[in-house]
């Protein structure tokens, strides 16, 4: 059986399901290392994808073993997820499954969803994924641009620009999740607080 590995600490897991946009096997004697997580400047779904699987915890899991899994499960969300280096120019993207039902799942229903992705290795791969960014309004991450944002989001609240305000908070929110970089939304957090406005109906 595979085994997904965390440093020194180890998992046996099962492979319940898969589906293949090209042909890519995981041998039974598969070490899925994670060397990192994520959020990279790409989200998964816009990497070619040659396969997914689905991995539950195997049943002979001992309790320490059973709670990692857990705790790798709870630590991941959809815009974080552990990166696992791969041959052949590819690399494994390690995702929780949620469960569309919002009751609490026991770790026993915790299951994970390992993206094979390939790696762009051209130039015109390149340029089909910055396509792709484009059509999906994904902000660009401009130091320049940013460190201006405190000054005009301070001028919006005090000027009451609701419309203008909410499409900066859309955008740094959005910011935040692709690339992990929180604290420009904690800033507009602070100076919408001062204003006595709530920043999370901004992007709602």
């Amino acid at each position: 059986m595979p085994t997904l590995s965390l440093g020194y600490l180890t998992i046996p897991v099962t492979i319940e399901a898969s589906i293949y946009a090209n042909e890519y096997e995981i041998a039974s004697s598969s070490v899925l290392s994670i060397i990192g997580f994520g959020p990279t400047p790409l989200p998964p779904h816009l990497l070619p994808t040659m396969a997914k699987f689905i991995l539950t915890m195997e049943s002979t899991l001992t309790m320490a073993q059973k709670e990692l899994f857990g705790l790798l499960y709870e630590s991941l969300h959809t815009h974080s997820y552990g990166i696992i280096p791969l041959s052949d120019r590819s690399i494994g993207l390690l995702l929780p499954l949620r469960q569309q039902e919002q009751q609490e799942q026991q770790p026993s229903s915790f299951q994970f969803i390992l993206q094979i992705s390939s790696i762009p290795n051209s130039y015109q791969q390149k340029e089909d994924i910055n396509k792709m960014i484009l059509n999906e309004n994904i902000p660009s991450f401009d130091p320049d641009y940013l460190k201006h944002l405190p000054i005009q989001i301070m001028e919006l609240c005090q000027n009451n620009q609701q419309d203008q305000l909410r499409s900066v908070a859309k955008e740094i929110y959005k910011m935040a999740t692709i690339y992990g970089y929180w604290d420009f939304w904690l800033v507009l957090e602070g100076i919408c607080t001062r204003f006595q406005i709530n920043s999370q109906q901004l992007v709602q």
